[in-house]
């Protein structure tokens, strides 16, 4: 089975998403990239391209830009299982919106190493 679908004018993304629940961590480094922040997070959909994050706004606040805008970059920590390994990926926000008090951040991969890339195949194929 092929992770490409059809696009639709509803769907215009490559990849399928697989809308899952998942904690995460996620690490946010300061503009100067000096030092950083852990913070939790939830996933709420994961693609071979990205993922769509859920953070409460307290949890983030003054650590992502003002303008909320696709500037932000940062690292994601999670796993598929309970029991299985933790994948890593780095992300660059594309899309930030608040709602009711917390984040919903769309994100792009944009670096990762070959045992979470390899995770990521298992699971979403």
């Amino acid at each position: 089975m092929s992770n490409l679908h059809k696009k639709t004018s509803a769907e215009r993304r490559a990849f399928r998403r697989e809308h899952i629940i998942l904690p995460a961590v996620i690490y946010i480094r300061d503009k100067g990239k000096k030092i950083g922040w852990y913070r939790a997070a939830k996933i709420l959909n994961i693609s071979f391209s990205g993922v769509c994050l859920q953070i409460d706004k307290n949890n983030v606040q003054g650590l992502l830009s003002e303008s909320k805008t696709a500037t932000d970059d940062f690292e994601i920590l999670f796993s598929f299982t309970d029991t299985g390994l933790p994948v890593s990926f780095r992300c660059a926000a594309q899309r930030v919106e608040e709602k009711s008090g917390e984040y919903l951040i769309g994100a792009s991969f944009s670096q990762t190493d070959p045992g979470s890339h390899s995770i990521m195949q298992r699971y979403l194929m």
